[in-house]
C-alpha cells in the first residue's frame, strides 16, 4: 500500500538538485510535483528545492523574462501578495489569471530542464495549489522543446490531481473518513441518476452520465490549457494554429453531442439566451473545495441584478458588432485596418474574437463574449461578492460543462457561428467531388459475433477511479466507482472504386434523423447537428478498395490512460530496468473521451444517418505536416502546438455550409447509410 508513497518521498541519490535530462526522469519528476498538491510536497528533494531555490539568482536562465518583472513576481511571493493557499482559484478572475499567466511565463521561458524543474518545485512550495496546477500543466503542454523537450510526457488525470473539482462532496467526506480511520476505502459510489434509489425530480439529472463525466470535464479543461484564451502569439514562440476556428468547432461539437444525449431522453434542444431576464434553470453541483467551502448552488429563476445591467448591455453591444462584422465581411484591427472575414482565415479570426484570444483586432470594441459569459453568469447570484461566494461551476473549465446554463451560453455563441457559415456560398460540385472515386458501400459492424450490421450498442459499465488526493494523508488509498456510458467497439467497412492511385482523406459524420418529437430533420438541419466521428488518410489503388477502420482509431478520441499510480510504477520499473520510455514525440493530452464516442442509444433504437465523404488528400494536405500513423486526436486538438493543423479544409467540411439540395450536394465520393444505436444498460 505504501510502496508508491515511499517512492514519492524518497530522497534522490544525487547530491545536487537536478533530475536527469531524459524523458523517463522528467516524467517521474512531473508526476511527483503533481502528487498531493494541496499539502506541502511530500517528496523531500522537491521540498528542499522549493524552499531554497532563488529565481532571481538564476535570472540569466530565463529567456525573454524581464528582470524587473521577475523582481516584482518574487517580491509578491515573499510579501504574500499572491492568492493565499486556502483560497479558491478561478482563471476567470482577472487578477488570478494574470498571476497564473506570470507563473506560466516564468516556466515557459526556462532556458533548460534544470531551470524548469527547479522553478516548478519553487512554485509548488509557494503558490496556491490551483494556480500552480494550472500554470504548471499548461507549461508542460507548451514549453518550446528547443529549451525543454517534454514531447511524449503524459499528464496524469486531472481528476486524480484535483478530485474535489470532479466528485460530489459526500465522496470527499468519505475520503476524509478513511484518513481518520487510517484505512483504505476502495468502493465509494459516485451516484448517477440511473443508479439512484431515490426519485429524480430534475430531468436534467438524467444527462449527468454525460455532463458530469469526469474524463469529459477533464478533457475540456485540457483543451483550454492547450488553447488558452489569454495566449498572445507575439509574446510566445508560436501561434496556436487555427485556435479560433478550433474553439468554435469544439463548442459546436460539444453542443451537438449534448443535444444528441437530450434527444435520447426525449428532451428538446436548449435555447439561446435572450434578453436581460431571469435564468430559469438552476444547478446544484454538490461539490466542495479543498478549503471545505461548498461550490455555490444557483436556484431556479435567478434574476440578473439591475446594477449589473450595464455589463450586460456592453456585452450585447459586442454581440451586435460581431454580427455586423459578419454581415459586412470584415473586422477592424487596432490600427484601423480592415481585414476580410471571407478569406480562409475568416473563421479563425472570428473564433479568436469570440473566445477572447484576440490580440490583433479591436479588443475593446469586439469584446470577449465567451470569457465574459463564464464570469457574468457564473457569479449572477452574488456579482458584488456581498455574501463572499466562492466561484461557481461556470467559473472553472474543469466544471463548466456540468452546469445546464453552459449549453445555453454556447447555443448563443453558436448562433454567431451559424450566421457566419450561412453567409458563405454553398460548396460547388467541384469543391465537393473527387473525380475518379466512387463510394459503393458503407457498413458499420460491432465486434461481437452477434452484432447486427449498422446497429451499434451502448451500455453502462462500472469504472473505478483513484481519488486518493481527496484527503491529505499520504498512505491511504481512496477509490471511487462510477457507472459511465460505454459502447461496443465497432468497425467501419467502406468499399469504393478508384480510377486513380493516390492518398485520400476519409471523413465520417453521424447525424440525427429525427427530433425529440419524432419529426424528420431536413438535410440542412441534419448537417448542422452532425458530429464528427473520424477523419483519416488511406492510400487508394486503382480498382476496388475495401477500407476497414476501428472505432478505437478515431481521430476524435483520446484513449483511456493509466491511473497516476500505474503510470508512476511503469516509469519506476522502466528506470530500474534501464529501459527507454516511449519514443513517441507527439503524445496528445487532449481529445474526446473514447467511451463517449457514441451517443447513448435507446431501448428501441435511436435512428441516425452515417455519412462517409472521401476527398483528395493531395488537395487537403498542409505542407510540411502529415497525419500521424499512430492514434492522435487531431480533429478537435490539432497536433503539437508548433505544428500546422493537418487539414486544409474548413473544420466540419462539407457539412459546415448551407446545402442547396440533396441532389446537388451528394457526389459519387459520398455515401449515407442509416444506423441504429441501441442501449442495453
Amino acid at each position: 500500500m505504501k510502496l508508491l508513497l515511499l517512492a514519492l518521498c524518497a530522497v534522490a541519490v544525487a547530491a545536487d538538485l537536478t533530475v536527469k535530462d531524459d524523458l523517463l526522469h522528467k516524467q517521474k519528476a512531473i508526476l511527483k510535483l503533481l502528487w498531493k498538491v494541496q499539502i506541502p510536497n511530500p517528496d523531500q528533494e522537491q521540498y528542499r528545492i522549493g524552499e531554497t531555490y532563488q529565481p532571481l539568482q538564476h535570472y540569466n536562465n530565463y529567456l525573454q523574462f524581464e528582470k524587473t518583472k521577475l523582481e516584482k513576481l518574487v517580491n509578491e511571493v515573499h510579501q504574500k501578495k499572491i492568492l493565499p493557499k486556502h483560497e479558491v482559484f478561478s482563471i476567470f478572475e482577472k487578477k488570478q489569471m494574470q498571476e497564473a499567466r506570470d507563473l506560466f511565463e516564468l516556466l515557459y521561458f526556462s532556458k533548460n530542464w534544470e531551470t524548469f524543474y527547479q522553478t516548478a518545485a519553487w512554485a509548488r512550495h509557494h503558490y496556491n495549489h490551483g494556480v500552480f496546477v494550472y500554470a504548471f500543466t499548461t507549461a508542460v503542454l507548451h514549453v518550446p522543446y528547443q529549451q525543454v523537450d517534454l514531447r511524449g510526457i503524459e499528464l496524469p488525470k486531472l481528476y486524480e490531481i484535483l478530485p474535489n473539482l470532479y466528485v460530489p462532496g459526500k465522496v470527499v467526506k468519505k475520503g476524509y473518513e478513511a484518513q481518520y480511520m487510517q484505512e483504505d476505502i476502495t468502493m465509494i459510489p459516485i451516484e448517477r441518476a440511473h443508479t439512484r434509489h431515490t426519485t429524480v425530480k430534475d430531468p436534467q439529472a438524467f444527462l449527468d452520465y454525460f455532463t458530469e463525466d469526469m474524463t469529459l470535464n477533464q478533457q475540456y479543461s485540457i483543451w483550454h490549457k492547450s488553447f488558452p484564451f489569454w495566449w498572445n502569439p507575439e509574446r510566445f514562440s508560436h501561434d496556436n494554429n487555427r485556435q479560433g476556428e478550433l474553439f468554435m468547432y469544439l463548442q459546436h461539437q460539444i453542443l451537438n453531442r449534448y443535444h444528441l444525449e437530450r434527444s435520447a431522453h426525449r428532451m428538446p434542444h436548449v435555447k439561446a439566451l435572450e434578453g436581460h431576464h431571469e435564468i430559469k434553470q438552476g444547478y446544484a453541483p454538490k461539490m466542495v473545495y479543498t478549503n471545505g467551502v461548498f461550490m455555490p448552488n444557483r436556484p431556479d429563476f435567478v434574476k440578473e441584478k439591475e446594477y449589473e445591467h450595464s455589463k450586460y448591455v456592453e456585452a450585447k453591444d459586442w454581440e451586435y458588432r460581431v454580427k455586423a462584422a459578419i454581415d459586412l465581411g470584415y473586422v477592424v484591427t487596432e490600427d484601423n485596418q480592415k481585414v476580410s472575414l471571407n478569406s480562409t482565415e475568416g473563421m479563425d479570426i472570428l473564433g479568436r474574437i469570440i473566445q477572447g484570444s484576440n490580440y490583433q483586432f479591436k479588443r475593446e470594441y469586439y469584446g470577449h463574449l465567451n470569457t465574459w459569459a463564464h464570469k457574468y453568469y457564473g457569479q449572477i447570484q452574488d456579482p458584488l461578492y456581498k455574501y463572499e461566494n466562492v466561484p461557481s461551476a461556470l467559473q472553472h473549465f474543469e466544471t463548466a460543462i456540468r452546469d445546464p446554463l453552459f449549453y445555453r451560453i454556447q447555443k448563443t455563441l453558436n448562433v454567431l457561428y451559424k450566421k457566419y457559415k450561412d453567409n458563405l456560398k454553398p460548396y460547388t460540385k467541384e469543391q465537393l467531388s473527387f473525380p475518379g472515386v466512387e463510394v459503393q458501400a458503407v457498413k458499420v459492424v460491432g465486434e461481437s459475433r452477434s452484432s447486427t450490421p449498422n446497429t451499434l450498442i451502448t451500455h453502462f459499465e462500472e469504472h473505478q477511479v483513484d481519488l486518493s488526493n481527496v484527503q491529505n494523508k499520504e498512505d491511504t488509498k481512496v477509490k471511487g466507482i462510477v457507472s459511465r456510458l460505454r459502447h461496443e467497439p465497432f468497425q467501419y467497412a467502406i468499399t469504393l472504386n478508384s480510377k486513380v492511385t493516390k492518398p485520400a482523406f476519409v471523413r465520417i459524420y453521424l447525424a440525427p434523423k429525427y427530433d425529440y418529437l419524432g419529426n424528420k430533420y431536413d438535410i440542412n438541419q441534419k448537417r448542422w447537428y452532425a458530429v464528427e466521428m473520424d477523419k483519416f488518410v488511406v492510400d487508394l489503388k486503382q480498382g476496388q478498395n475495401v477500407i476497414r477502420r476501428g472505432s478505437m482509431e478515431s481521430s476524435i478520441v483520446k484513449k483511456e490512460t493509466e491511473t497516476f499510480r500505474q503510470l508512476y510504477q511503469k516509469v519506476e520499473e522502466a528506470i530500474k530496468n534501464g529501459e527507454k520510455y516511449s519514443e513517441q514525440k507527439t503524445v496528445s493530452n487532449c481529445g474526446w473521451p473514447l467511451h463517449l464516442l457514441l451517443p447513448k442509444g435507446t431501448k428501441e433504437g435511436q435512428k441516425y444517418t452515417l455519412y462517409v465523404v472521401v476527398t483528395d488528400y493531395q488537395e487537403d494536405r498542409v505542407p510540411n505536416t502529415k497525419i500521424p500513423t499512430y492514434q492522435t486526436p487531431h480533429s478537435l486538438c490539432g497536433l503539437h502546438h508548433d505544428t500546422m493543423y493537418p487539414d486544409n479544409k474548413p473544420m466540419g467540411y462539407p457539412f459546415d455550409r448551407h446545402i442547396v439540395s440533396k441532389e446537388y450536394f451528394f457526389q459519387r465520393n459520398m455515401m449515407a447509410v442509416d444506423v441504429t444505436v441501441k442501449n442495453v444498460m
